[in-house]
């Protein structure tokens, strides 16, 4: 069958960007369940790049969460954590995958090798400079009809 498509825009799969060390924003495109060789689940994110540079490089995060290594299993339930209290969700409840997608954020990056090969290491997750500044101008908005703020005496 005849396949007349022009593919010289598509990334081919799993070929996600290893980011220079530095801070982006990103939008999660993807929370998935995937197994490990060893059998193990784990959620594989997928980070859309939205700026500084690197726009739309794909990044990909692994959080084992289910891991029978306890230290790689704290560390994902940090990163989880993290995550979610940079989206601006409760960060106390691991919650849904759904209630990932297209969050943005803010995420600091380095690379570290191993067996010889480079890997995305995750450092830092922050609310984007957007969404800061947007519930920040929100918060100083004057009410309207004179009504006093939620939760003012006055």
């Amino acid at each position: 069958m005849d396949m007349p498509f022009d593919l010289s825009n598509v990334r081919t799969v799993g070929a996600g960007t290893i980011l220079p060390p530095g801070d982006y924003e990103i939008v999660i495109k993807n929370a998935e369940p995937k197994q490990t060789k060893d059998g193990e689940t784990y959620i594989n994110l997928w980070y859309s790049v939205v700026g500084p540079t690197h726009t739309g490089a794909i990044v990909f995060e692994a959080l084992h969460l289910w891991s029978g290594n306890t230290t790689r299993t704290e560390i994902s339930l940090q990163h989880l954590k993290s995550i979610r209290e940079a989206c601006g969700l409760n960060p106390n409840i691991g919650g849904t995958t759904d209630e990932l997608i297209n969050k943005r954020l803010r995420i600091r990056v380095g690379v570290r090798e191993y067996n010889g090969d480079q890997y995305q290491s995750f450092k830092r997750y922050a609310p984007c400079v957007a969404a800061a500044a947007a519930a920040a101008s929100a918060a100083s908005v004057p009410p309207q009809d004179g009504a006093a703020p939620a939760g003012m005496p006055w």
